[in-house]
């Protein structure tokens, strides 16, 4: 698939872009269960803040957002859940470098599953930008 824009767009710029949706589409992914009930809305709620969605491009956003939710829900939280317990026993002794080093590492390997299942609904809705979107997360980026 080729996406064609108006204006050339860096590199950077695409892969700031992609990482933001992906986020947004993750954020608070390890809420607690009355927060995660309201995950949906929150995600959408700052997506909102990057780009006006027409009706079909919400639509599928929503679509594809319920659905990585509920994988996340299912596959996630038990593993986020493991990982909790297993600190909570770390912390039951004295903490060392390597102890500490590993959970960070696992930390961002349960972060990375997230992302690696997020990116690509998070390439597809941005090959749906009109030039018009496109431009405007243009200026956003630019004024951060």
């Amino acid at each position: 698939m080729y996406i064609r824009f108006s204006q050339p767009i860096s590199p950077q710029f695409l892969w700031r872009a992609i990482a933001i949706t992906a986020l947004s589409i993750v954020l608070s992914a390890c809420s607690g269960k009355t927060s995660y009930r309201f995950l949906d809305w929150a995600v959408a709620w700052s997506v909102d803040d990057y780009v006006d969605w027409d009706k079909r491009q919400q639509a599928q956003f929503d679509n594809r957002l319920d659905a990585l939710l509920y994988w996340h829900q299912a596959t996630q939280l038990p593993q986020y859940s493991a990982f909790l317990a297993t600190i909570e026993g770390d912390l039951q002794q004295p903490l060392n470098e390597t102890v500490l080093y590993n959970r960070i590492e696992h930390m961002q390997g349960l972060l990375n599953q997230t992302l690696e299942k997020a990116l690509p609904d998070a390439i597809h809705l941005l090959s749906t930008l009109s030039d018009k979107q496109v431009q405007t997360l243009s200026l956003i980026h630019i004024s951060e």
